[in-house]
């Protein structure tokens, strides 16, 4: 190494001041870089093992590791809903600047009491977190308590209830759109997260669902033809401005967007297409009613025990509906309700109980697995719900732990290596089953960098 310059006269100077200057020169210097060494690898071990630290922006935090859809991410948390406080199976939505509430309750079968809470983030109308921070869309601290509402110890299993209201007084949306809302435990671990919106009514839509137009489809599959009727409400570029979602049965996997109008006239937006707009029919949900452990009442429930685990339900062995012709039936679109209906008391609390499901098939079918699917899955395949088939029995058997309450439900076929599953292949499609949708309109506001929800219309297909 050749030294130059102030270095050369330094090393080669006898002067013992300035060598002991250098050496503590770098030894502090060294001495910073182990401290930011350490300090980077403590972050990483808390990150790792789920830890919140907080000298972090808990909005960048939360952003980086979570999926912006309805999840349960602890084994201990049970029978998750956000629903309007006023409607037992409604669907999360709140207009700006009334009085609507929602609620959202669940149980907590752990051995320990937590201190939850809560925070909510703006997403994009396709469900990206949005790059707004909780100043800009929130009123309100960062986060709130989530309190419990009762202890439940004279059910078996044992839980403690929770539940919270939003808005509060602590925390209200300031601005419209799609809201995710966090759950997360006194370590910092997120549990719960829910999908919300905030529509602030600025346009008109007006809708009508039929049979597909294509004769390909008219039987199996729904249209969905609606207008979107701007009146004084200025937009400049609509073909840019505007997006759309439109919501099957308020499900999280069976939504379209990508819809441009066809043409506009006279402040209409028209969307009456023919095939980007169209929709498995599907069927009628089966449903489960165990708000009573009272056997001789519910045709369905084939046996009743109760062991040290708890209660056990067996109920009738369903078949498969595919090749069937429609038939019409009552049920809730999918979604489900807590509720008993012994004696018409409020205590003591609902039970849990392990639900024997069973699907007949005098074969297994390949290259795929069934699962259980309905809003008590949160419309995902996961590993609780799935179907193992039983050679001896020749049947599909799945054993569910819920609790008391009625249930809407279907068998849905994944093939493997798919994230998504059908339901054709169990269930069957039908253009005359009754399906609710949900059409959203957003607008992107340039200015402020977040598309906010302007229109939303709620209707249903019309039975023959």
């Amino acid at each position: 190494m050749v030294l130059t310059g102030k270095y050369k006269r330094f090393f080669l100077s006898k002067n013992p001041s300035q060598k002991r200057l250098l050496f503590f020169t770098r030894l502090m210097a060294f001495t910073e870089v182990i401290f930011f060494v350490l300090i980077l690898l403590f972050i990483l071990i808390n990150f790792a093992f789920g830890q919140s630290i907080p000298s972090l922006d808990t909005d960048t935090f939360h952003r980086n590791i979570i999926r912006a859809d309805n999840d349960v991410y602890a084994d201990n948390i049970k029978t998750v809903r956000l629903r309007p406080e006023d409607v037992d199976s409604g669907l999360p939505i709140i207009r700006m600047n009334s009085s609507d509430v929602l609620h959202l309750s669940f149980d907590d079968l752990g051995a320990d009491h937590h201190n939850y809470r809560f925070r909510i983030i703006h997403c994009t109308f396709d469900w990206k977190p949005s790059d707004l921070v909780s100043k800009d869309y929130q009123v309100g601290n960062g986060d709130d308590l989530v309190m419990p509402e009762f202890i439940s110890d004279k059910t078996s299993p044992h839980y403690i209830a929770y539940g919270l209201d939003f808005p509060n007084k602590k925390i209200r949306p300031i601005i419209s759109g799609n809201f995710l809302l966090i759950v997360f435990d006194d370590g910092g671990r997120i549990i719960i997260t829910r999908r919300l919106m905030v529509v602030d009514s600025k346009v008109e839509v007006d809708a009508s669902i039929h049979p597909a137009t294509s004769l390909e489809y008219r039987r199996s599959k729904q249209e969905v033809d609606f207008s979107i009727s701007c009146g004084s409400y200025e937009i400049e570029n609509p073909f840019k401005e505007i997006q759309v979602a439109i919501y099957q049965n308020g499900r999280t996997d069976r939504i379209v967007t990508g819809l441009s109008p066809r043409f506009v006239k006279d402040h209409v937006l028209d969307y009456n297409y023919e095939e980007g707009n169209l929709f498995d029919g599907g069927n009628e949900f089966r449903s489960l009613d165990i708000r009573t452990f009272n056997t001789l009442g519910n045709n369905r429930i084939e046996m009743l025990r109760k062991d040290s685990a708890g209660f056990h339900i067996q109920i009738a062995e369903d078949a498969k509906r595919s090749s069937l012709k429609y038939s019409s039936a009552c049920d809730m679109n999918g979604r489900f309700i807590t509720k008993k209906n012994d004696d018409n008391l409020a205590w003591p609390p609902m039970e849990y109980c392990y639900v024997e499901f069973r699907l007949k098939a005098e074969a297994p079918l390949p290259k795929g697995t069934i699962y259980l699917a309905g809003s008590f899955t949160d419309w995902q395949l996961k590993n609780n719900y799935r179907m193992v088939y039983n050679e001896t029995a020749r049947r599909y058997e799945a054993s569910v732990f819920m609790k008391q309450g009625r249930y809407d439900y279907e068998y849905v076929f994944a093939e493997d290596g798919f994230t998504s599953a059908n339901e054709s292949e169990i269930e069957g499609n039908h253009s005359e089953t009754e399906n609710s949708y949900m059409i959203c309109v957003y607008q992107k506001d340039v200015n402020r960098r977040y598309d906010q929800l302007i229109g939303l219309k709620c209707v249903s297909s019309l039975r023959d």
